[in-house]
């Protein structure tokens, strides 16, 4: 099977987060058959492992296997992890049968849409003594086959917030007789911007309002609970607590003093993606020998990576791969990853395989 028809097998299979089912039996049947890896399944995830005898250092390698809905109660990989594990399969195949004077670890997530995958993982490294883990995406926008670095955080971190409130409904007619959410919410809301503006003096933040619902369409009652949706991101992990500690005070704040019952609820969780900055000079040293062309993004990436959760484990560094500057962005209609990228990623690998020390 060649690499690219390894793709065309895992395009042609996308799974919700979760559900990677059938994935990881493609997986596991190429890593069987293409490959000399032990391979080791686990509940939700799987990997592959290199043994040499008296390696005194083991690495691991991260794709993410799961696809995005699409709308219509399937799922279709518009995020490209297709593409991730091709090209992560296709260096495990170019190991075959070689010794490069170290074990390497094959990891294949589930969930990463969720941001519940990684954690999943953890467990890989109680289960092998990982030196240092490697993870990549591939990134619209930028020459294709480009490696892209980051000397701190790679990628923000982010959540969603839901916020409750709730009290008492009453007839539309004499609305003073209830207590009403929607004053609170709409204050919570023109108050946002200003919240966000005194975090972000420390770094990058931002606050996007998802939703807003107040009430019932019954023009004969006054509305008597409500729901605000937020997404925050920063790019340290300490600026996102930050951000969503102020926004939680200023909302019980102003819950208490209108008298409304408050919950609160997260979802979507991500730490920020922060490399290791030696690791990330060790790997601009390792493309430029190898004639790979490689650049520092000029600032994090503002979406978010489960990624992250590597990085409290062991030494971790992520990178981007360029999927061409024309490329539509990632979870647009238009995306499919580049077929033909799939060998350059697979040799990428390689070069980190032989050479990152």
């Amino acid at each position: 099977m060649t690499a690219e028809q390894l793709w065309d097998r895992l395009h042609s299979s996308p799974e919700l987060s979760g559900r990677e089912s059938a994935t990881k039996d493609i997986i596991q049947d190429f890593i069987e058959k293409e490959t000399d890896l032990v391979l080791c399944r686990r509940d939700s995830w799987l990997y592959g492992l290199h043994r040499e005898e008296g390696a005194a250092q083991t690495i691991a390698l991260r794709a993410d296997m799961d696809a995005l809905p699409d709308g219509r109660c399937g799922a279709w990989h518009g995020c490209g992890h297709d593409g991730h594990m091709a090209m992560l399969l296709d260096a495990a195949r170019l190991l075959r049968g070689r010794r490069v004077g170290r074990n390497v670890i094959f990891l294949f997530q589930p969930a990463e849409e969720t941001g519940q995958g990684a954690r999943q993982c953890l467990s890989l490294f109680d289960e092998q003594h990982v030196d240092r883990i490697y993870g990549c995406h591939n990134i619209p926008g930028y020459a294709e086959g480009t490696v892209l670095l980051a000397k701190d955080t790679f990628a923000d971190a982010s959540e969603g917030l839901i916020l409750d409130f709730q009290r008492r409904e009453c007839h539309a007619a004499c609305p003073e007789e209830g207590i009403s959410p929607a004053p609170l919410i709409a204050q919570l809301i023109l108050q946002l911007p200003e919240i966000t503006a005194k975090v972000g003096e420390k770094g990058f933040a931002q606050t996007t309002l998802i939703s807003v619902h107040v009430g019932e369409e019954n023009f004969g009652i006054s509305a008597g609970q409500g729901r605000l949706c937020l997404t925050i991101r920063a790019e340290k992990d300490q600026i996102l607590q930050e951000l969503e500690s102020l926004i939680v005070s200023r909302a019980k704040a102003g819950a208490r003093s209108a008298g409304l019952m408050m919950s609160l609820e997260r979802r979507d969780i991500f730490p920020a993606t922060v490399c290791d900055r030696q690791l990330s000079r060790q790997l601009e040293q390792v493309m430029t020998r190898a004639g790979i062309p490689c650049r520092y993004l000029p600032a994090p990436m503002r979406w978010s990576e489960d990624f992250g959760h590597y990085g409290s484990r062991t030494r971790a560094v992520f990178f981007g791969i360029g999927s061409g500057e024309d490329q539509p962005g990632l979870h647009t209609p238009d995306y499919v990853f580049p077929r033909e990228l799939v060998k350059t990623g697979g040799r990428i690998w390689m070069q980190i395989i032989e050479h990152a020390l």
